[in-house]
């Protein structure tokens, strides 16, 4: 049996080792915009230019926080605080007590410092972020406030600047195109390709920025193409074209190198080109040596 010193110190243990795990959950307030979050809709919750579009938020609350004690509200600042600033929008809580809504045209980008408003849209790009906070208990019956989790609104009163090509590598009846991107909201590059002369520019290729290139066949070597390309966001919206890149697809392999592309194998093997020569070269040896034993059967016998 445990002596009662040493029930005293391990139930001491105990509530250090709770009110630490206590602790280290006071800051999990979890919030969603229109059923996303910053990670599952990596990087921002909602991107949107729609004035009209009402984003509907919704949280959840770590255990042991007081009742009722949460507050949303948006700002433009890059981190949230504990009390919203007089530009910032607070955000009215349904009767549920675990969701709020906003219209996007009432979002802290169309608010001033001097609590006026711009109208939206607005050529900006701008991010909100969607700010919770609630209240701990302080023990003896208070609470105290404390910031929470937030999710962000990206506001786009713009389209996403066009990509990067950063490069063009011609290859045999094929190119190489390699595109970025330095906005992080890019889901897709489209990339075109026409030929230079009077050709019709016509979607060749998509890939993503952290693909980064693509591989386009089916050209025709020694003809020259045009290569532009343009990126798509969350929104979505299509940005302007980038500049266009010229390239001329040419022939790099010849024979060795096709016969190795379809499957040829270099040295060795009943598959390898020692064999493709030996069976082409079969027939010629076979009727050499028939000539010779037809001459040789009808020599006189000179003994």
């Amino acid at each position: 049996m445990l002596s009662p010193k040493r029930m005293s110190r391990l139930a001491i243990a105990f509530l250090i080792t709770g009110s630490s795990a206590a602790l280290a959950q006071t800051n999990i307030m979890n919030i969603q915009v229109d059923g996303q979050n910053d990670t599952t809709h990596s990087p921002f919750a909602l991107s949107v230019n729609d004035c009209n579009h009402i984003a509907r938020i919704t949280w959840t609350l770590p255990n042991g926080s007081c009742q009722n004690s949460a507050a949303i509200f948006v700002t433009k600042a890059g981190s949230c605080p504990t009390t919203p600033g007089s530009a910032d929008v607070q955000v009215a809580i349904n009767a549920d007590g675990v969701s709020g809504n906003i219209t996007v045209s009432n979002l802290a980008t169309f608010q001033t410092a001097d609590a006026g408003t711009v109208t939206c849209p607005q050529p900006v790009k701008e991010q909100n972020k969607v700010c919770g906070t609630y209240q701990v208990s302080s023990g003896f019956g208070g609470c105290t406030v404390t910031a929470g989790g937030f999710a962000t609104i990206y506001y786009k009163g713009l389209p996403p600047d066009p990509p990067n090509i950063d490069g063009v590598t011609p290859l045999d009846t094929q190119i190489t195109v390699n595109a970025s991107t330095s906005e992080s909201d890019i889901v897709a590059i489209h990339v075109e390709v026409a030929e230079a002369d009077g050709g019709t520019f016509q979607e060749r290729a998509l890939f993503t920025p952290s693909v980064g290139s693509a591989t386009i066949s089916g050209l025709t070597d020694n003809v020259t193409y045009q290569v532009r390309a343009r990126a798509e966001d969350q929104v979505p919206q299509l940005s302007a074209y980038s500049g266009i890149v010229e390239v001329t697809p040419i022939l790099t392999q010849g024979f060795w190198g096709r016969y190795l592309a379809a499957g040829g194998a270099e040295r060795g093997g009943c598959g390898g080109l020692g064999a493709m020569i030996f069976a082409w070269c079969l027939p010629g040896v076979v009727l050499v040596s028939l000539l010779r034993r037809k001459r040789s059967c009808g020599r006189p016998d000179k003994s």
